[in-house]
């Protein structure tokens, strides 16, 4: 369930939280469950062709403007990414969870989408020959 816990230094004040919408915050014996917007990676125009990304759990991530030909990230969890203008050109991405990703303008030729969740996906102005 992707549960993180963090401790400040003094160790006082402990976050447990999920990569959802909620967290839970501990203030000594105190718990306070708060929402909050969780922001994927940041990895906009970076430099990943030829990566290995194979089951990475990437939810939100911003890839635009990034390089990602040739990458595997089969059965990778990439919903609601951001892949706009993106170089994606013979990357697999076949059987991976594309659900809400963002596609405007990105280059998908010879990209493997075979059994891939593109439900909700955005393609405007998108190479896909």
């Amino acid at each position: 369930m992707n549960w993180s816990t963090r401790k400040t230094d003094n160790g006082k004040i402990r976050v447990i939280w999920k990569r959802f919408l909620l967290a839970l915050i501990f203030i000594g014996t105190t718990a306070l469950i708060c929402k909050c917007a969780y922001i994927g990676p940041d990895l906009s125009k970076a430099d990943l062709s030829g990566a290995n990304l194979t089951r990475a759990d990437l939810y939100r991530a911003d890839f635009s403007g990034a390089n990602l030909s040739d990458a595997n990230f089969t059965f990778a969890d990439l919903s609601f990414a951001d892949f706009s203008h993106t170089n994606l050109n013979g990357t697999k991405l076949a059987g991976a969870d594309l659900s809400y990703a963002d596609f405007s303008q990105a280059n998908l030729s010879d990209a493997d989408l075979t059994g891939a969740d593109l439900s909700n996906a955005l393609f405007s102005q998108a190479n896909l020959t």
